[in-house]
């Protein structure tokens, strides 16, 4: 592989090929150019939510629940249309990438029975995890350990309780949060590892976030109350941003790490009963902001590189596949709570080393 010699690197980046199977490395040098190669069968980088073929692109599906058992109807954007029975009415839909293949994985969990389901792109395999909770919890998979992997993860929303099964660190619990806070899972801080975090709504509208390693990350106070949390990586430095989308306004709304949570910016996208779906839709390592309208079945999607796309996908009565928002969307509050004390430092998990 040709390329200059010992020069300083100013920066590295690797962008994606339109088919998945080809990364190409750009390295900036000191006063020296941009040199490219292509290298096959590297990582493709960051990991876009619900990319069920592995092309960095998030697709588009939904879960429709009627007749039992439901379906899953996948629009992958790059090996086209799949449906896929899975689940029953009632399940919380979880797809996620819990076996590392840069794939998400069909997944739900059932919170009659405490038991998070799932099946597996690589091995092909179903997948069964006892959760040992059952009742008022909500699913938050996340990559809370680091290790390129989802993990299972529940908030119980009565005591602001986190269950947290890593597939490296291990189980434990995290008391992190109040009654009825919406839980969210994002890497905030750029150290490669979701954090555990709390939309408050009804006390403050402040953000709470948490790293294993390092502990507690100055509170955010970004948004109001009936917002729906949309956090992801919307500028591509890495890093989740804070978002929300107001349904009563239909406006999106950015707080931007890099710039440490300082400032906001907003812009209008959606209409009264959309349901917010973001992801990185255009494979630029961005997230897009986009919502799907049950009214008209249609996704609305508006890419941060490729414009503006509307998809006709999906019917009245489905749910739309997205793990970020689904759940913070259907289990939303409904009365003020009575806040509790954070645990002392010493009584909270560290993350174990790898």
């Amino acid at each position: 592989m040709d390329g200059p010699a010992n020069v300083s690197v100013d920066e590295i980046t690797f962008m994606r090929g339109s088919t998945g199977l080809t990364t190409r490395l750009v390295v900036a040098t000191h006063g020296r150019g941009v040199w490219t190669t292509d290298v096959d069968n590297l990582a493709n980088g960051p990991y876009a939510p619900n990319d069920f073929d592995g092309d960095g692109r998030s697709d588009i599906a939904v879960v429709r629940n009627s007749p039992t058992p439901s379906t899953w109807h996948l629009r992958k954007s790059l090996t086209g249309y799949q449906s896929f029975q899975y689940g029953v009415s009632g399940d919380q839909i979880v797809p996620d990438d819990y076996d590392g293949d840069g794939k998400a994985d069909i997944s739900v969990f059932r919170a009659s029975d405490g038991y998070w389901y799932a099946f597996l792109s690589g091995s092909e395999t179903y997948s069964l995890v006892n959760m040992y909770q059952t009742g008022d919890v909500t699913a938050v998979p996340g990559d809370y350990d680091g290790d390129g992997t989802a993990d299972r993860a529940l908030f119980r929303r009565s005591t602001g309780y986190w269950y947290i099964r890593a597939s490296t660190a291990g189980n434990f619990e995290v008391d992190w949060g109040v009654e009825d806070d919406v839980p969210v899972a994002e890497d905030f801080d750029g150290d490669g590892a979701d954090e555990i975090a709390v939309f408050r709504l009804k006390e403050n509208e402040t953000w709470y976030l948490y790293n294993f390693e390092s502990g507690p990350l100055a509170p955010v106070q970004f948004g109001v109350y009936g917002d729906i949390p949309t956090a992801g990586d919307y500028d591509g430095d890495g890093k989740a941003d804070i978002a929300v989308w107001r349904p009563f306004d239909h406006y999106w709304y950015f707080t931007y790490a890099v710039d440490d949570f300082q400032g906001y910016e907003g812009f209008p996208w959606g209409a009264t009963g959309d349901v917010p779906v973001p992801g990185d839709y255009d494979g630029d390592g961005k997230y897009d902001v986009a919502v799907w309208r049950p009214g008209d079945g249609n996704w609305y999607i508006r890419q941060s590189t490729n414009g503006y796309q509307v998809v006709h996908f999906g019917a009245a009565g489905d749910k739309p596949v997205s793990r970020k928002t689904w759940n913070a969307v259907n289990q939303r509050p409904a009365e003020p709570g009575t806040p509790r004390r954070a645990p002392p430092s010493w009584a909270r998990p560290q993350r174990r080393a790898s």
